[in-house]
C-alpha cells in the first residue's frame, strides 16, 4: 500500500515538472499569445531634428532611455517629443528599397510567446526603378532590450499601377489544391481600366464588370459576358470571380482569393509573353 502510494506521489509530481518544463510557452500561453500590442507612431515632423546613423538593416532597434535615443537623432535648433522612458520604449527600424515608395503604414505588432514579437509594415510602392531609404518609429509600452521583434514588410504596388497592366491567368487552387489551366492557346486575360471598370477575354469570349478595390480588398462584380461558350471551367471561372475578396500584388503577379480557399493565380502579360508567348498571337491589344 505504502509502494502504491509513494508511486502515485511520483507520478503526480512527475506530471507537474513536465507540464511547467516548457519556458518557451507557458501552461497558459495558448490563451495568452499571440497578443496585440498598441503603440502610436514617433515622427520628427515639424521639428529642426532629423534622423541620423540608422543601419537601413530591417532590423528593429529598442530604444529605453534618452541617450540611446540621442545616438540616432541630430537637431540644428530646439529639440523633439520628449518620450517617457519610465513607462515606454520607442521601436526604431529601418531598411532601403528599389521602388519608390508612395506611402508607408505600421499595421499589426504582436506578441509571439513572452519574447518573441512580430512587427509587421506596409510599403505602397510605385513601379519606378529607385533606391530609396525609409524609417520608422513606434511608441510602446516599455520592454527590455532583450526582446526578439521580427519584421514583416509587405511591399504593395500602387493601385494605380493595376491600370496600367493586363493580366493573364496561369493558375487556380481551390481547397489548397493546385488545377491546372487547360492546355489552349487562349488564356484568360483581366484588364483593369482608369474608370473603375474591368474587361476580360478568353478566345472570342468577352466579359466586363466594375470593381471597388482598397488593397489588400476587392469587389468585381460582372455586368456583361459574351454568350458564345459552353466551356465549363471558363464558365465555372466567371462565377467564381464574382466572390473574390482578396487582391495580393507584386511586379509581375496578380493573387485574387476569397474567403472559402479560392484563389487565382495571375501574371503581367509582360511576363507571360516573356515565359509563353505573344498575346498578340491570338488576340488584339
Amino acid at each position: 500500500m505504502r509502494k502504491f502510494l509513494k508511486l502515485t506521489a511520483f507520478l503526480l509530481v512527475f506530471a507537474g515538472v513536465a507540464s511547467s518544463c516548457n519556458p518557451e510557452c507557458p501552461p497558459d500561453c495558448p490563451d495568452e499569445y499571440p497578443q496585440n500590442i498598441s503603440f502610436t507612431e514617433y515622427s520628427l515632423q515639424g521639428t529642426s531634428c532629423q534622423w541620423q546613423n540608422l543601419p537601413y538593416d530591417e532590423k528593429v532597434i529598442i530604444i529605453n532611455s534618452n541617450e540611446e535615443l540621442e545616438k540616432y537623432i541630430s537637431c540644428t535648433e530646439g529639440g523633439y517629443s520628449i518620450i517617457d522612458f519610465s513607462k515606454h520604449s520607442l521601436l526604431l527600424v529601418s531598411g532601403k528599397t528599389n521602388k519608390e515608395i508612395i506611402k508607408m503604414l505600421a499595421t499589426d505588432l504582436r506578441q509571439l510567446s513572452s519574447n518573441k514579437y512580430e512587427l509587421r509594415i506596409e510599403i505602397t510602392i510605385k513601379n519606378v526603378s529607385v533606391i530609396e531609404p525609409w524609417n520608422m518609429a513606434l511608441v510602446i509600452e516599455k520592454v527590455s532590450e532583450d526582446k526578439y521583434i521580427r519584421l514583416n514588410t509587405n511591399l504593395v504596388p500602387c493601385p494605380q499601377e493595376l491600370l496600367k497592366t493586363t493580366w493573364v491567368l496561369v493558375e487556380k487552387e481551390i481547397d489548397g489544391v493546385k488545377e491546372m489551366l487547360p492546355d489552349e492557346p487562349y488564356p484568360v486575360t483581366l484588364t483593369f481600366l482608369s474608370d473603375s471598370t474591368f474587361c476580360g477575354r478568353h478566345d472570342a469570349n468577352t466579359y466586363d464588370g466594375t470593381y471597388k478595390m482598397l488593397v489588400p480588398n476587392i469587389l468585381l462584380t460582372i455586368t456583361r459576358i459574351t454568350d458564345v461558350s459552353d466551356i465549363e471551367w471558363y464558365l465555372n471561372y466567371l462565377k467564381q470571380t464574382t466572390t473574390i475578396s482578396r487582391i495580393a500584388l507584386t511586379d509581375s503577379t496578380m493573387r485574387l482569393s476569397n474567403n472559402n480557399s479560392l484563389i487565382l493565380n495571375f501574371v503581367s502579360k509582360e511576363k507571360f509573353e516573356k515565359d509563353y508567348f505573344k498575346l498578340e498571337e491570338w488576340y488584339n491589344f
